[in-house]
């Protein structure tokens, strides 16, 4: 009989555990209000609409978005719970600010939604649909820089440095650190030069 008891206790217990490990993964999807509301084309080209984050599956390495089912019950956490990988989607859209006019698109990739946060002479490529010219300036944000017709590239800051070259001001910025700025400012004035040109 105790060690009838003894196995129901550890039942009980890796049921709590269990328990607990879904709680806590469920924990940021139930924050989900308090994210961005995101439009999501799959790659059979139904379209599902939802608000929440991007996440990041620690495990399998891929970013997902995640929403709940309502059909099913919460009971039925394998499928009321629904994670939809960058892979599984041909596209993304998300109003990133109250105060913008357009969406954003992200296109679904392996790993991860490609994003065009800056677009110009020199687009960048990120994980994510803004950046802010207080972010660091990594891998891990960026995915790749592309300057005028050219291929896009893996991003790394020589790569960045060399496509500068020709802007005094941009490249003030980025002796500064000041990356963004300097994406900004080179994507400026090849607009203003473009500009006089055609006139």
């Amino acid at each position: 009989m105790a060690g009838v008891n003894a196995q129901m206790n550890r039942d009980f217990l890796r049921t709590q555990m269990d328990l607990q490990m879904q709680i806590n993964m469920m924990r940021p999807w139930n924050a989900a209000s308090q994210g961005k509301m995101y439009t999501v084309t799959m790659k059979d080209s139904s379209i599902k609409k939802f608000r929440t984050f991007i996440f990041t599956d620690s495990v399998k390495h891929k970013d997902f978005l995640a929403f709940e089912d309502k059909h099913f019950k919460k009971s039925d956490s394998a499928h009321r719970y629904v994670k939809i990988y960058a892979d599984q989607t041909l596209y993304v859209s998300v109003w990133p600010d109250y105060d913008s006019d357009t969406e954003v698109y992200g296109e679904g990739k392996d790993t991860c939604w490609r994003f065009k946060p800056l677009d110009g002479a020199i687009t960048v490529y990120t994980k994510w649909h803004t950046l802010y010219d207080d972010e660091p300036f990594d891998s891990k944000h960026i995915l790749q820089l592309k300057k005028n017709e050219a291929d896009p590239v893996k991003f790394d800051l020589n790569t960045l440095e060399s496509m500068l070259k020709g802007d005094d001001e941009a490249l003030q910025k980025f002796n500064k650190k000041q990356y963004y700025k300097a994406i900004e400012i080179y994507n400026k004035n090849d607009r203003r030069h473009k500009h006089h040109t055609a006139g």
